[in-house]
Parts: C-alpha cells; structure tokens; sequence
C-alpha cells in the first residue's frame, strides 16, 4: 500500500470521527438532522454526508452547524462535554430562527419588536398625526 492510500484512509477516518462527533452534539443537543439543517442554513442532505463521512463541511458550514448546536467549532474536533450548554428548540422554535436568519440584516431591526408585542411583553404603540390647522 502507497503513501496516497494511507493517506486517504487516514483522511477518512477523520471525516467518520467527525462526523459521528456532529450527530453526537447534535442529539445532545436535543436536534433532529431536519432541525438542524433549518437552524444552521447547511441543507440537510450535506449534514447526512457529513455524519457519515461520505463527505466534508466547508470551515463556514462546520462553523454554522456548530453554532446552530451551540458549541464551539473546536468541540467538534474534541471529545468530552460541549463546550457551550446546548440550547433546547422546539420544531417551531427552530423554524422561527431559520426564518429570522432568512431575514436581511437591515430588516432585523423590525422583527424583534413584532415578536415582542407577540409574546405580549411590549405594548403596541401607534403614531397619531395632529390635524393640520
């Protein structure tokens, strides 16, 4: 066997530990592969490879994924507990941040006080025009 095969099992192996580090935080995180795709903005399918090693996450999605899981990106590479507490989203929860992260950042502004006066935390409050005299 040449320096190329042992390489690429080598390089496998490490996209199989990854992988399988992916689906444990995730399932600690209490997150389901559909949740997970929806919070992160990384298509589901691409999360499957990853989790099976078929294939590699980009730094930015590695990076999008672990945030969604509420971990650092270095706790995908270590072992041991995650190095955030790992947030735990509802299937509805999880789709209301999909589509705030969906939402151009010069809109977000909007949103948060929409969701306020939802949650009846905040009062709705109307502009009233004085009559021109």
């Amino acid at each position: 066997m040449g320096p190329t095969m042992s390489r690429q099992r080598s390089q496998q192996e490490i996209l199989t530990a990854l992988g399988q580090r992916i689906a444990e935080l995730r399932a600690a995180a209490g997150l389901t592969q559909d949740s997970l795709s929806l919070l992160s903005g990384v298509d589901i399918q691409a999360i499957q490879r990853a989790e099976t090693g078929r294939s590699a996450l980009s730094f930015e999605r590695l990076e999008r994924v672990a945030r969604a899981m509420g971990v650092t990106i270095g706790a995908l590479f270590e072992g041991g507990e995650p190095a955030l507490p790992a947030p735990e989203w509802s299937g509805e929860e999880a789709q209301v941040i999909a589509a705030l992260r969906s939402v151009p950042d010069d809109r977000r502004e909007l949103v948060l006080p929409i969701i306020k006066i939802l949650a009846g935390v905040q009062r709705l409050t109307y502009a009233v025009e004085e009559p021109e005299s």
